[in-house]
């Protein structure tokens, strides 16, 4: 029998990996260097502004998690779903895999989703604080998503952020001086050649 703690190894891997898989399709992916809660991801509109004073919000947060099956249970900070306001953030998603090879589906939820939907486990208790979703409540047809629809939601999502929120919520993955400037453009002229 395999461990319980190499399963969870295998299950992170997997929901990470089909996770920054679909948003490439649609966003341009940025890794965040230490995950506590989970696989996370930064998503990026593609766009050639890249002023973060814009009115449309740029970023979105996204938190993959797989599922063995329903009687796995998935935790999600609070922190990840409430602004400073107590009110759900518009620019956070939660992306959950289940099914291997031909049987494979995908789950969204908004922020909002999972406040509505679920509830935090109460004070004292292991996980206290964080909204408990029970695989039985979250593999259902309610949350279950193709792949066009689920970047499709993406992007209507951040067209309705708060753009002035948005730029506060990520100013610390984005440093200032990269704020209004455009990608550096990697080519011949911009990269010094090798000596030999």
């Amino acid at each position: 029998k395999k461990p319980t703690w190499l399963t969870i190894m295998e299950n992170g891997s997997i929901g990470e990996a089909r996770t920054k898989a679909l948003l490439l399709d649609r966003f341009w992916v940025l890794e965040r260097s230490v995950d506590i809660e989970g696989a996370d991801f930064i998503v990026q509109r593609r766009a050639l502004a890249h002023k973060l004073n814009s009115s449309r919000a740029l970023f979105g947060l996204v938190q993959a998690k797989f599922l063995q099956d329903t009687s796995t249970t998935v935790y999600i900070s609070p922190d990840y779903l409430l602004d400073e306001q107590n009110q759900a953030r518009d620019s956070f998603f939660l992306i959950a895999h289940t099914g291997t090879e031909d049987e494979q589906s995908l789950y969204f939820l908004t922020a909002q989703q999972v406040i509505d939907d679920f509830k935090p486990v109460v004070a004292g208790k292991k996980h206290a604080h964080k909204y408990k979703l029970d695989g039985a409540a979250l593999l259902v047809n309610k949350y279950e998503l193709g792949r066009s629809a689920l970047l499709r939601l993406i992007e209507q999502a951040l067209d309705r952020a708060d753009a002035l929120k948005n730029r506060e919520y990520f100013q610390p993955y984005v440093p200032a001086q990269d704020i209004d400037r455009p990608p550096v453009l990697m080519n011949r002229h911009t990269c010094p050649k090798a000596a030999s």
